[in-house]
């Protein structure tokens, strides 16, 4: 771990455990989401939706128009796989004043309808994970969409495992590093 992934880690798993302790998703999903959502080539946390709009996951403007704060929009160029290719387009995206409201939106979010079959799999956060992705097809129950990436579920899954992200005493000592 560098110290630019430990700055970052130390200022999402405070959040993200206490988004567990509120709704039950696991902090490792939400930690590793955090991860992939906001990172450029840069590092982790180095994405504008992440150090301007206190955005770590890719959390779209529409997605929470019925109970968002109103904290406002943000407009940046991103991707999604579209027919199995990349697109590139820009979308609007919620911004929040800090992290703490972005987590405890992304937890709202995670508990409403279209993210059932994810929800109904906890505590198994692998399996979680996995029903983050995207959708197969139109008749498909089993994936949520939070995502289009093919590689969505398995690339958290596999961040979970190389950081011991599921591991509290491994956090622990994440927290504890100095910087």
């Amino acid at each position: 771990m560098n110290p630019q992934q430990i700055a970052f880690l130390k200022k999402v798993i405070p959040a993200a455990q206490a988004c567990e302790q509120a709704t039950g998703i696991p902090a490792c999903v939400t930690i590793a989401q955090s991860i992939f959502e906001s990172a450029t080539a840069a590092g982790w946390g180095t994405s504008s939706l992440f150090t301007q709009a206190n955005n770590p996951f890719g959390i779209q403007y529409h997605h929470l128009q019925d109970g968002a704060e109103g904290y406002g929009e943000f407009d940046v160029e991103s991707w999604e796989v579209e027919n199995g290719q990349r697109v590139n387009q820009m979308e609007k995206f919620q911004k929040y004043p800090d992290l703490a409201a972005a987590f405890a939106d992304h937890g709202r979010l995670l508990q409403t309808p279209r993210y059932a079959p994810a929800y109904s799999l906890i505590p198994d956060w692998r399996g979680f994970a996995v029903a983050l992705g995207p959708k197969e097809s139109p008749t498909d129950k089993q994936h949520a969409g939070y995502s289009t990436n093919p590689g969505y579920g398995p690339s958290l899954i596999n961040a979970v495992n190389i950081y011991k992200l599921d591991d509290p005493t491994t956090l622990a000592a994440y927290m504890a590093q100095p910087g």
